[in-house]
């Protein structure tokens, strides 16, 4: 059973679509870096931002 998507959201819904499996988001190596460094370094702070969009939100705020 097809539906149809109201007009109104048709834009949006192939803008969704259309991004359906590009990667998203921090790469979790970077993720494993910033906890190893959390692990190993008796100065880091309480919060590492992972990844580069991380970094440049924490460095907005």
């Amino acid at each position: 059973m097809q539906q149809s998507v109201p007009e109104a959201y048709a834009g949006f819904v192939e803008s969704v679509f259309a991004n359906i499996g590009t990667p998203a988001g921090t790469d979790p190596v970077d993720v494993a870096e910033a906890v190893w460094r959390a692990v190993i370094d008796p100065v880091s702070p309480a919060r590492i931002p992972a990844g580069a969009d991380a970094i440049a939100i924490a460095q907005a705020s």
